[in-house]
């Protein structure tokens, strides 16, 4: 039961994150801000980590016993992203 959860979360968690990075693109083309790649490169890692957890759990990829350490660095990404972004929009 907790996979199944675990897994229907992961699964529109890709479709959201896949939906909006189309929209991050496209508005990125158009008004130019580099701001805004920062967070294109945030749904990118987010879609990543969750195929390779969905990965995981079908054992299609070896890396099973290691969902904690790809969650921390995951956050760890993103917390570097986005501080790289204030940082960008603060200068």
């Amino acid at each position: 039961m907790m996979y199944e959860l675990a897994i229907l979360i992961s699964g529109l968690s890709i479709v959201l994150s896949i939906f909006l990075l189309g929209i991050t693109r496209r508005v990125t083309r158009r008004r130019r801000a580099r701001i805004l790649s920062y967070i294109g490169a945030v749904f990118i890692i987010i879609l990543i980590s969750n195929v390779v957890f969905v990965l995981q759990v079908f054992s299609v990829i070896p890396f099973t016993g290691f969902e904690i350490t790809i969650l921390l660095g995951v956050e760890l990404l993103i917390l570097i992203l986005f501080y790289a972004a204030i940082v960008r929009g603060i200068g």
